[in-house]
Formats: structure tokens, C-alpha cells, sequence
């Protein structure tokens, strides 16, 4: 009796954790749909709204440049604004050049 015991609760345990993982991917398919629908236009390209404003987060974001500061709350800061811009990014499955691109064709564009 104690192993059909044992059984069930293996099985009510592995469960519990399909249960959890599953809610989690629905939770980062969601995320995922969203960043898409924010970002996105019709056509399957960033708009020019999300490009003009991806480069203005990375300017403040430490995209490109160093977080280092003496002061290590001040670093500890830098640190938290660079992961946050590069989760987006991650999100977006965009990567600082192809920004860096998108961003100066669309200047190019507007000079024009």
C-alpha cells in the first residue's frame, strides 16, 4: 500500500510543477504578444514611434556606454536601467546594431 502512497504522490507533485511551467509560459507568451503589438506594426517591422523611442531608452540606458561609478549605489543603479533596456531588447529579439541601424535609416529618411 505505502508504494501506490508513494505513486500518487509523485504524480500529484509532477502535477502541480506541469501546471506551474505551463502557467508561466502562457505568462511569458503574453508578455511576449504584447511586446509585439506595442512595438510591431502590420507590416512585421518596428514602427518609427518604437524605434525613435528604443534610442532614446538606450542613450539613458547605458546601451552603449560603460555603467561604471565610484559611487556603487550609483553603479548598482546604471546596472538596473541597462538590464531592464536589454530585457526589452531581449524581448524584441533586437540587438543594439540593428537599432543603431534602424535608427539612423529612419533619420536618413527624415533629412530627406
Amino acid at each position: 500500500m505505502a508504494l501506490s502512497e508513494d505513486i500518487s504522490q509523485i504524480e500529484e507533485a509532477a502535477n502541480t510543477e506541469r501546471a506551474q511551467i505551463l502557467r508561466q509560459r502562457r505568462r511569458l507568451v503574453g508578455a511576449h504578444d504584447l511586446a509585439v503589438r506595442l512595438f510591431y506594426g502590420a507590416d512585421g517591422q518596428l514602427s518609427e514611434a518604437a524605434i525613435e523611442w528604443l534610442a532614446e531608452l538606450g542613450r539613458h540606458c547605458f546601451a552603449e556606454h560603460p555603467t561604471w561609478d565610484l559611487d556603487p549605489r550609483a553603479h548598482a543603479f546604471n546596472e538596473g536601467r541597462r538590464a531592464v533596456f536589454l530585457e526589452i531588447m531581449h524581448g524584441l529579439a533586437l540587438d543594439t546594431r540593428r537599432l543603431a541601424m534602424l535608427s539612423r535609416q529612419l533619420k536618413e529618411t527624415e533629412d530627406e
